[in-house]
C-alpha cells in the first residue's frame, strides 16, 4: 500500500446532458488521473474531499485517502 500526495485536481460539468470529471494530479506525475464517476452525489462527494488538506492517492487499489484529522477540519 503506497500513498502519494495529490497536488492538483480539476472538474468539469456539462449541465447540458449531466456529464462530469474530475482529474487529480498526484506527487511526481505530470499526467493526470481520471477518476472513475456514476453519480452526482459522488461527484460533490469527491470535491468535498479534494478541498481538505492532504489528501493522498492510493496507487495500487487506485483509492483516495484523507487521513485521520480532528472534527470540524
Amino acid at each position: 500500500m503506497a500513498f502519494v500526495s495529490v497536488e492538483a485536481y480539476e472538474a468539469d460539468w456539462l449541465p447540458s446532458n449531466n456529464k462530469n470529471r474530475i482529474r487529480i494530479w498526484i506527487a511526481g506525475s505530470t499526467t493526470p488521473t481520471v477518476l472513475q464517476l456514476n453519480t452526482e452525489p459522488e461527484f460533490n462527494g469527491l470535491l468535498a474531499m479534494l478541498g481538505k488538506p492532504g489528501v493522498m492517492w492510493e496507487t495500487d487499489k487506485k483509492y483516495l485517502h484523507l487521513g485521520r484529522r480532528p472534527a470540524g477540519t
